[in-house]
């Protein structure tokens, strides 16, 4: 049985705050890419914009949040992903 690889060294960014703030992007890349895939891309927005202005120009990302998070919340255990079809 080969031994398990080493943990990688832990970074400390504790005086480095440009450090910290770019890990905060790096928490899990591919959890990240696959909701990217979901979600698509967001466009760049006006500092400025309002509440009202921001919810309807993203409002098909909403709804692709809203559809992943109801379909994530059947999956109650590793079987039940495991075991998993798109609904028809």
């Amino acid at each position: 049985m080969p031994l398990a690889a080493a943990p990688a060294a832990a970074v400390d960014t504790s005086a480095n705050p440009i450090a910290r703030e770019q890990m905060q992007y790096e928490a899990d890349p591919l959890a990240d890419a696959t909701m990217a895939a979901v979600i698509g891309p967001w466009a760049a927005t006006n500092p400025d914009a309002s509440a009202v202005d921001l919810i309807a120009m993203h409002a098909s990302h909403w709804l692709a949040i809203k559809q992943a998070n109801a379909l994530m919340a059947t999956w109650t255990s590793n079987a039940t992903i495991h075991a998993w079809q798109t609904p028809d």
